[in-house]
């Protein structure tokens, strides 16, 4: 593991928190919630899935751990409730999907968010 990535694990949350991330409802497959910092990043439009169509998207990070975020997320079986956009007054639950990939303390989905 290099120094960066020994860094990050110490410290995922106090670098989300220091980018912004705000407290949002995450919802487990067997209904429990849990309230996490979840750092999102807005995309007008991205390709979206297997088939790469081309869709609103927002980009959530969370910590990769039960003390601070979700150890084992469960990709279409969970939730996170989010604001589809930035200009949106509201938030909205979506189904986790999209897993870009984890990196030492940090999971990275990609959700779309049309409609």
């Amino acid at each position: 593991m290099s120094e960066w990535d020994s860094m990050l694990e110490s410290d995922a949350l106090g670098h989300i928190k220091s980018l912004g991330a705000t407290l949002q409802t995450y919802t487990h497959r067997d209904g429990t919630t849990d309230q996490i910092y979840v750092l999102t990043t807005y995309n007008a439009v991205a390709p979206y899935g297997s088939g790469q169509s081309f869709a609103p998207t927002v980009d959530i990070y969370f910590c990769a751990n039960d003390t601070d975020g979700v150890a084992e997320p469960i990709v279409g079986a969970e939730t996170i409730t989010i604001k589809g956009r930035q200009s949106d007054s509201s938030t909205k639950t979506y189904t986790l999907g999209g897993l870009v990939g984890q990196d030492s303390g940090l999971w990275h989905f990609s959700i779309p968010v049309q409609g």
